[in-house]
């Protein structure tokens, strides 16, 4: 499953789309936090700026859904990498 979070600044939609996050697990939560940084990164690294504002946006709001549960989602560590 690819859940990608974005929310435009004026998103019509965004009740709705917060409500079905809302209903995730917590492990699918983390999952769609997950992949939202991944393409949140990508975004920045090909300086495409308005993608990135917002996942940014759809990253803030997971953390603040899984706040809500108090859970706190942190980035996995790069044990691999330097």
């Amino acid at each position: 499953m690819t859940l990608i979070v974005r929310f435009s600044e004026t998103d019509a939609d965004r009740p709705a789309k917060e409500q079905a996050l809302a209903a995730l697990d917590d492990s699918q939560l983390a999952i769609a936090l997950a992949q939202t940084r991944r393409a949140a990164a990508l975004a920045r690294s090909q300086a495409a700026m308005d993608d990135l504002f917002d996942l940014v946006r759809g990253m803030k709001t997971i953390h603040r859904l899984a706040q809500m549960r108090g859970l706190i989602l942190k980035r996995p560590r790069n044990v691999a990498g330097p």
